[in-house]
């Protein structure tokens, strides 16, 4: 099957989503080579869905085509078509599960560094806290103070997150809320949160090498 992706085109790189895929996600210089490396990757990340026990069987892509590329303002992201549908139980549910596999593999990664990496990885996980407390407060206020274990703090971020979607009712309008001048809706937040933390497992993994 063709999926369909949206590109958000900033100043500095460009980045691929799949709406239908919660943490798929490709950063490039510029939409073609994006285009060119999701190609090359949604298959392995796939892959991925299955062997974490998030979907039984996927169909597999005979392609991707663009339904939308749209250019950032400033340090605000763009808020396309696909973002403002509905967010419905189902895909709630399934982004929110996606956020809790990639949640685990960098913890697990984190466990699995040698000692000499420990700094550096604790650097991006803490970072990956504040994104997601972050994105929390897109969509509805909230607030708290970060722990002192990064552990403990990666996992309270997420439940953080967690909540506040669990928190918003279905809106068959699916309204947006603007905070600092960029308009967000559920879908948005979730499509961003769970391309972020699919991004940094990768830093991890590489320090690993």
């Amino acid at each position: 099957m063709i999926r369909q992706a949206v590109v958000e085109i900033w100043p500095a790189e460009t980045i691929l989503f799949v709406p239908e895929l919660p943490g798929f996600q490709v950063k490039a210089a510029n939409p073609e080579v994006a285009l060119g490396d999701a190609t090359e990757r949604i298959e392995r990340f796939l892959q991925w869905l299955q062997e974490s026990e998030l979907a039984e069987e996927v169909a597999p892509s005979t392609g991707i085509g663009i339904a939308e590329q749209l250019p950032a303002d400033g340090s605000r992201g763009p808020l396309f078509a696909a973002d403002r549908a509905p967010a419905d139980p189902e895909h709630r549910e399934f982004a929110l599960a996606v956020g809790r596999a990639a949640l685990s593999d960098l913890l697990f990664v984190l466990d699995d560094l040698d000692p000499d990496h420990h700094a550096a990885a604790t650097r991006t996980l803490r970072h990956v806290a504040e994104m997601d407390r972050w994105y929390a407060t897109r969509l509805a206020p909230a607030d708290g103070q970060p722990f002192v274990e990064i552990e403990d703090e990666l996992v309270q971020s997420a439940s953080l997150f967690e909540e506040t979607i669990d928190g918003l009712q279905v809106d068959p309008q699916s309204r947006s809320r603007t905070v600092d001048g960029e308009q967000w809706t559920i879908r948005k937040a979730l499509r961003r949160r769970t391309g972020h933390l699919r991004e940094h497992l990768f830093d991890l993994l590489a320090l690993s090498q």
